[in-house]
């Protein structure tokens, strides 16, 4: 009996060690199918993955597609079109532009004149809008101790007893101050000094010119062969060149003397160094003043003249002249 009960107890223990044993066994097998489970995982997992990374792609493009969507839903279809057509129309511009662009060098552009004003060039008007100032004005004409040029220019070769050359120094009037306009000359002495006189010589001839009017000339004969304007006897060489010099012939020429207007005129004989004096008014005196205003000018002249003799021909001392003008200055 008690054999038969060690027997069981074996019995049982044997069948408890077999247990043990095979659940030792089975370990590696269920090692492998874990991992077989785990790298089936893994493998879901990468999928899922990709399938993810599918998704988040999907996503990107919705979310860049609802951004255009949203671009175009806050410009609106209007607006959209409206865009276009602004860039359409600025392309058109452009090409507009490029069009009107000269094809060939640029053409010189001429300067703008300025605008002509009429005080500039109109001294009468300048006088009858402005206020004239007068002053008294000398005029001094050089002495000339050169004798004749003969030979020279239109002179001629020295000849006896004949106007052959002559010497022509002239000085004009400087107006003091900004003178823009010459209003009138007064050639009267009593405006500025009734008794002013200067001596004076000169060999052979003279005349006292103003303006290229003959106001003097102590050869008279030579006046008439000048030619005359204005009812004024005009300075012209060419006129008199070789004409015959009596120096028997003691006339001499003034400009309105005998006239209506007065008129103080002393001519001294040659070579005698005495006193020489012109003086006009009234409506002569006007006519000259009106030459000088429309020539805008104010010059004296005097001119010499000799026939053959180089010591003493065409000399003169120097000679002074006095008068009053009236002119305004610039605005």
């Amino acid at each position: 009996m008690l054999v038969v009960k060690h027997l069981l107890a074996l019995v049982a223990c044997s069948l408890v060690l077999m247990a043990c044993s095979s659940g030792g066994t089975d370990t590696p097998s269920t090692t492998s199918e874990s991992t077989s489970d785990t790298s089936d995982s893994e493998e879901s997992v990468e999928g899922d993955a990709l399938e993810s990374d599918g998704d988040t792609s999907a996503e990107d493009e919705s979310v860049e597609g609802s951004d255009n969507d949203s671009l175009a839903g806050d410009l609106g279809p209007s607006e959209t079109e409206n865009t276009n057509e602004e860039s359409d129309a600025a392309e058109t511009d452009a090409v507009e532009v490029d069009d009107a662009l000269p094809s060939g060098p640029e053409e010189p552009v001429e300067p703008v004149e300025p605008e002509e004003l009429p005080w500039l060039d109109d001294p009468v008007w300048q006088c009858e809008n402005g206020v004239p100032i007068s002053v008294v004005v000398d005029v001094v004409l050089e002495a000339n101790t050169a004798g004749c040029p003969w030979n020279e220019g239109d002179n001629l070769n020295p000849i006896q007893a004949a106007f052959a050359a002559y010497q022509y120094t002239s000085a004009q009037a400087a107006l003091p101050g900004p003178a823009q306009a010459i209003c009138a000359v007064n050639l009267d002495s009593a405006s500025f000094d009734p008794n002013y006189e200067q001596p004076f010589t000169y060999d052979d001839h003279f005349m006292l010119l103003f303006n290229d009017i003959v106001l003097l000339s102590s050869y008279g004969d030579l006046v008439a062969a000048m030619p005359s304007e204005r009812n004024f006897v005009l300075f012209d060489w060419a006129s008199i060149a070789g004409s015959a010099m009596n120096f028997n012939n003691n006339s001499a020429y003034c400009l309105g003397y005998g006239g209506d207007d007065p008129v103080v005129c002393t001519i001294p004989a040659p070579e005698s160094n005495s006193p020489v004096a012109y003086s006009v008014g009234g409506s002569l005196n006007n006519a000259i003043s009106s030459v000088a205003v429309q020539e805008q000018r104010v010059e004296f002249a005097v001119v010499t003249f000799g026939d053959n003799d180089p010591e003493s021909d065409c000399r003169n001392s120097e000679l002074r002249m006095q008068l009053v003008v009236d002119y305004v200055i610039a605005p």
